[in-house]
């Protein structure tokens, strides 16, 4: 699978992150480190339920 944009890789990653984990969960996260050509870019994302975080 080939994604245009970081923005499409976090939704892809966030989404396989909410299908794989237990029906009971209250915040996941992730870090991501991507060596492209340019450099480096690091990201953190953090997903909570019911918007508390």
């Amino acid at each position: 699978m080939m994604f245009k944009t970081l923005d499409e890789i976090y939704s892809h990653i966030g989404q396989a992150m909410f299908n794989a984990l237990p029906e009971r969960w209250g915040t996941a996260w992730f870090d991501i480190f991507l060596i492209h050509p340019d450099g480096v870019t690091q990201s953190n994302q953090q997903y909570s339920l019911n918007d508390d975080i």
